[in-house]
């Protein structure tokens, strides 16, 4: 749709009253913008990148259409330049010829300043080229204190390792396993990973292998000198102590005899622990431990130890004096309590079950030496009583080391049997079917005495067949009749008046309990004469011995009756008083 606009007269002059203000407004700013550009074209001439700039100029004179006006702003700035140069002549120039001459006098100054400059650059050019090669020199000798410095740094790390290879060879040439195991592992594990793989570290590390075999060997063989020596007189020493120590708490009255025994006489050595010295074991279980064989070690040492208690116990004499019972019993208990102490400071090693089955080997293979001891017939009963006593201390010695000893207890008990036999049996074949079944230790209703009297007038039928047998020789020989009266006769005789005098003689001198004794001795002593006939029998090999003890002994048993009567009165006399 169309909008048709209509205004009247005053309103359309108003309007083009306002363009027309409008227009003037609008060349007003033109001209005034004119006028800044032409000042600043001015200034740019001014500049000193006006000539570089001129065609640029020229086209914006031209395109602004106001040359003239710029020539005039131009030609008035160029007159103000003029003016403003003529006032600073003005004013300076009084002094501007002294400051031409003082320039021409500066110029012969500055030239020979600038052959002096010449001359001291030439110089600072030789000193420089001196300096740089000091430097080049300074570089090369602080690059080899370095090297020096470096070098030193390592030989400080060097030359302990040195060190500790020369002691260890030193050790092993002194035979000082233990030791130079230390020094070993130091130089294995601290001394060698500080350095760098040199030639010579690389050579020790080779070696130590080969040091390490040698220090197992050495050991083993320190190990085997240690078992030689505790073998032998140093167990036999242990064992005499100890046996006398439990001598000494048992109360027992026994002295040790023998060569075992030399040194407590002395007070020297006379305690074990002054004996045991474990030193070379301990070493040996810390070498073998370090080396990563402590179980191969273990079982070496008590294979070892087995060895030597079984050849110890077959290889050692088991004879029949006070001398050989004492080297033998000491040595064997010095063994076990030499390894007694060694299993209360290392208990791994040598072990309770270890000990254990040890003594039951040990013991059974004494028990068999024993046994076939006492199968033998021994001297006389002092010898079986001093044996008896070596076994018994045996027995309380082991006790007392927590040893099962029940077999040594079964020998003690046949030895009783065997010092019974030795004691009555074997001097006065006395023997009944009640007395057999007896448990030993067997008891008899006789003393001492009548085995003793048997026994002596048995030797003294054997001392009068010999005398007969030399005296029938010198007188052309004996008929079996003759040699029986007289035989019978003396025995007779012996009974008769020897026996009889010292019976009488011994009976003043009885309390009541001995003659109660005595009584029953000569009732066992009229058997006694039935079986010396017997005897004298058998060894003249005839029936016609006749022996009259039995009256001689009834005649006695009648007297000490009547003894003991009288002391029975007297006992009841001063009882009753």
């Amino acid at each position: 749709k169309s909008v048709t606009v209509r205004l009247d007269s005053a309103g359309l002059d108003q309007l083009i009253s306002q363009l027309r203000n409008a227009e003037q407004r609008e060349q007003q700013q033109q001209l005034q913008q004119q006028t800044s550009r032409i000042s600043l074209l001015v200034k740019e001439v001014e500049s000193s990148t006006a000539g570089a700039n001129s065609a640029n100029l020229v086209l914006q004179l031209d395109s602004l259409s106001r040359l003239t006006e710029f020539s005039e702003q131009l030609r008035a700035r160029v007159q103000e330049h003029n003016q403003h140069i003529e006032s600073l002549c003005s004013l300076h120039y009084e002094g501007f010829v002294e400051s031409i001459g003082q320039l021409l006098q500066v110029k012969s100054d500055a030239s020979q300043l600038q052959r002096r400059v010449a001359d001291v650059s030439s110089r600072v050019n030789e000193v420089c080229a001196r300096l740089n090669s000091l430097c080049v020199d300074l570089m090369q000798s602080g690059q080899t204190l370095h090297n020096l410095d470096s070098a030193r740094e390592s030989l400080q790390l060097c030359l302990p390792v040195l060190d500790a290879y020369s002691r260890l060879r030193a050790q092993m040439n002194r035979r000082q396993p233990y030791h130079a195991l230390k020094t070993l592992e130091r130089l294995e594990h601290s001394l060698l990973p500080l350095l760098p793989p040199y030639a010579f570290t690389e050579a020790i590390r080779r070696e130590l292998p080969r040091i390490r075999e040698q220090i197992r060997e050495a050991s083993e063989n320190e190990l085997k000198d240690y078992l030689v020596g505790v073998r032998g007189d140093r167990s036999r020493l242990v064992g005499a102590i100890a046996l006398r120590l439990v001598a000494q708490q048992a109360g027992l009255a026994f002295s040790m005899l023998g060569s075992s025994s030399e040194p407590l006489d002395h007070g020297e050595g006379s305690n074990i622990d002054d004996l045991l010295d474990f030193s070379p074991v301990y070493r040996c279980l810390n070498i073998h431990t370090v080396l990563g064989e402590k179980a191969r070690f273990q079982q070496y040492y008590r294979n070892q130890r087995s060895y030597q208690c079984t050849s110890m116990l077959q290889m050692s004499p088991l004879g029949s004096s006070r001398v050989n019972y004492a080297e033998f019993f000491a040595q064997f208990v010095g063994f076990f309590v030499v390894e007694d102490n060694l299993h209360h400071t290392m208990p791994d090693m040598v072990t309770r079950e270890f000990l254990n089955e040890l003594w039951q080997n040990a013991l059974e293979i004494l028990t068999r030496l024993v046994r076939a001891r006492l199968s033998d017939k021994l001297e006389n009963t002092d010898a079986l009583l001093d044996f008896k006593k070596y076994i018994q201390l045996l027995l309380i010695a082991m006790r007392s080391y927590g040893y099962r000893v029940a077999l040594v207890s079964d020998l003690i008990k046949e030895m009783q049997a065997k010092y019974f036999r030795a004691q009555v049996l074997d001097l006065y074949p006395f023997s009944s079917a009640e007395f057999d079944s007896l448990p030993y230790p067997k008891r008899t209703s006789f003393s001492q005495m009548v085995p003793l009297v048997y026994s002596t007038c048995a030797q003294f039928v054997d001392e009068c067949l010999c005398f007969h047998d030399g005296a029938s020789a010198d007188a052309g020989g004996t008929s079996n009749a003759e040699l029986e009266d007289s035989l019978s006769k003396a025995i007779n005789d012996l009974l008769a008046y020897t026996v009889r005098d010292c019976f009488k003689e011994r009976l003043r001198e009885l309390h009541l309990p001995e003659l109660i004794q005595m009584i029953v001795n000569v009732e066992a002593l009229e058997e006694v004469c039935d079986r010396l006939e017997a005897y004298t029998m058998q060894r003249l090999d005839s029936g016609g011995v006749k022996l009259h003890g039995k009256a001689v002994f009834k005649d006695c048993q009648a007297e000490c009756e009547s003894f003991a009567y009288e002391k029975m009165k007297e006992q009841v006399r001063v009882d009753g008083s």
